[in-house]
């Protein structure tokens, strides 16, 4: 038990180990998703609000573990002077105020990644986006907060940056893509970039003030509820009730989003103890080697399992897609390697 807890305790202080949980957690989602664009959801503003509604779990789920005293970073006072006039006093901490809007505009994340997948529904455009938000967040870190990284921090992550490319290979090329689908890629990924930047400034007030653990749990249960908020928010501006679909596709939601849930928790964790936001993000490019990794573990299954035969009939063309061309990815999968090994030193 002891072990376990320190390798636990190992694993939750490695800025780089949790980085790599996200991208993990996201090749799943990402696979799922396409299937619910395809099947289930009616457009994006369902997608938003689902994805966005199922962000409350933190506060069901690990709030009531922790002995965390909201009190000291949100209160909201009423009372009576003796003339009987109202009193009212508002508080929050700096750091939450970051941590909400931080939430919100990942809501906006969820809005224009859906929106795009209905325009071409290919889980391409997902690695297209990951890659934007490396090239875009050095920027916004810089104009918001004047975050510098240091040249060598620079060249790791344009090696990385290199490789995803080249993993992507010509899947960008044989697309025809719209100015307007262009435009909402970029969209999501500015949205993606101004949501970690503040997010990392908030854990980085909290830690800066000595809070540590408390400080992180406190600001990730604010940045659950902003993109809750930010749902709530969608619901009632396009007036959609998602209560039949919800019931209808529960099991099916509860394990999506529950990897979901698990890949933004890894995200936020990366970004209290990690260097920097563009670091954070450019762990996030290896979403599509994840997904090879899945799709030859899969492949290997059907083969052990001696229903090979069957692989063309059950296999959903993602995966057949991922394993052409086998050996230019794994190379470009070293290259990003590489770059995360220098921006790392």
């Amino acid at each position: 038990m002891v072990l376990i807890s320190q390798i636990f305790e190992f694993i939750s202080s490695n800025w780089l180990i949790v980085a790599f949980l996200a991208p993990m957690s996201w090749a799943l989602v990402n696979i799922i998703d396409v299937y619910f664009v395809e099947e289930i959801y009616r457009d994006e503003v369902d997608g938003t609000i689902i994805s966005g509604i199922f962000q409350i779990l933190p506060w069901i789920i690990i709030f009531p573990l922790f002995n965390i005293n909201i009190s000291d970073y949100f209160s909201i006072n009423f009372g009576y002077y003796s003339s009987n006039k109202m009193q009212f006093s508002f508080f929050m901490h700096d750091s939450l105020l970051y941590s909400l809007m931080g939430g919100l505009l990942f809501s906006l994340v969820f809005y224009f990644y859906y929106r795009a997948l209905f325009r071409q529904n290919d889980v391409s455009l997902v690695e297209i986006f990951n890659n934007l938000s490396v090239v875009i967040i050095p920027f916004v870190a810089y104009i918001f907060f004047r975050e510098k990284l240091s040249f060598i921090g620079y060249v790791g992550m344009g090696i990385t940056l290199l490789g995803a490319m080249m993993l992507m290979g010509d899947s960008i090329v044989k697309k025809n893509i719209s100015f307007s689908l262009l435009s909402t890629m970029f969209a999501c990924a500015l949205f993606l970039s101004l949501s970690l930047v503040f997010e990392e400034h908030a854990y980085s007030i909290l830690n800066v003030q000595g809070l540590d653990n408390s400080g992180f749990w406190a600001g990730f249960f604010f940045f659950s509820l902003g993109v809750f908020v930010g749902s709530i928010i969608f619901a009632v501006v396009h007036s959609r009730n998602i209560l039949p679909i919800l019931r209808k596709y529960t099991y099916v939601f509860i394990i999506a989003e529950g990897i979901s849930f698990l890949g933004t928790l890894f995200m936020q964790r990366a970004l209290d103890i990690g260097p920097s936001a563009s670091f954070v993000v450019t762990i996030e490019t290896f979403v599509p080697a994840f997904v090879l990794l899945y799709s030859i573990i899969i492949v290997c299954a059907f083969h052990i399992s001696k229903r090979s035969e069957k692989i063309g009939q059950i296999l959903p063309n993602l995966y057949k897609m991922q394993l052409k061309k086998l050996v230019p990815k794994i190379l470009s999968i070293v290259i990003m390697g590489m770059g995360v090994y220098i921006f790392n030193l």
